[in-house]
């Protein structure tokens, strides 16, 4: 079993490291002026993989796949990387610039044939970026009904060598209010992937809770920003022996 991962996220609007609540681009707060340095700091503290968002990629307004490749090139830890990735050519993208993992949403969920063909010519390296109101699937920059449910989402990719599934709730994401674990326990029960938690973890028992359902990570952002969770107390608790 591979060991749980608490990942930092470093989302990128204009060229900046920032946070957002559930996606809406006007609750924008800047969190680091230059997201390089950052990167390299979280690598410094401890941290074993990044997940790298580019957000102007998501919505459609621009693109900061230079400060991306700046990001990747600084630290020696592997980076999940997304934002935007809607075709074959984007993924190979990503892959030259770096990225030990490249995370898949809109196109993924509109078109899952197309991810489990892109998985398939690279095992192992794809990320399905499950974004979900509870279990119902949001895309374009989480703007979006998809009108289909994660579950069934999960049942379709169920023999797709992908990486991992990226379950987010973006009902809670950058709320910094505590994790629903109900759609959680249903998205780990209903696949065989590796899943990753985004939205709502905020304490350490958050992080230990997410340890012990199952999961294989949490990528962690506002909590980690604004002072709710000390990253290096919850790395202590992640090698603790579970309760």
């Amino acid at each position: 079993m591979t060991a749980f991962r608490l990942i930092p996220a470093v989302d990128i609007r204009g060229g900046r490291a920032v946070r957002m609540v559930g996606g809406v681009a006007s609750t924008e707060k800047i969190v680091a002026e230059d997201p390089v340095a950052l990167a390299k700091d979280w690598e410094n503290r401890g941290a074993k993989m990044l997940h790298v968002v580019d957000l102007d990629a998501a919505f459609g307004t621009g693109s900061n796949r230079e400060v991306v490749k700046k990001v990747v090139k600084a630290v020696k830890i592997p980076v999940q990387f997304g934002g935007g990735v809607r075709t074959d050519e984007a993924v190979w993208d990503a892959i030259r610039m770096g990225a030990s993992r490249i995370v898949c949403g809109t196109r993924a969920v509109t078109d899952p044939e197309w991810l489990e063909a892109a998985a398939m010519r690279r095992p192992g390296r794809l990320v399905l970026a499950a974004d979900a109101k509870d279990l119902d699937l949001v895309v374009k920059g989480w703007t979006a009904p998809a009108g289909v449910g994660v579950l069934e989402l999960l049942a379709k990719l169920k023999d797709a060598p992908l990486a991992g599934i990226l379950y987010t709730n973006v009902t809670v994401e950058g709320r910094t209010s505590g994790v629903d674990w109900k759609p959680v326990k249903k998205v780990v029960a209903a696949t065989a992937h590796p899943v990753l938690l985004s939205g709502g973890v905020t304490t350490v028992d958050d992080v230990r809770k997410a340890r012990d359902a199952g999961l294989a990570g949490a990528v962690v952002g506002s909590a980690l920003y604004f002072g709710k969770l000390n990253f290096e107390e919850a790395l202590r608790a992640i090698q603790e022996a579970p309760a």
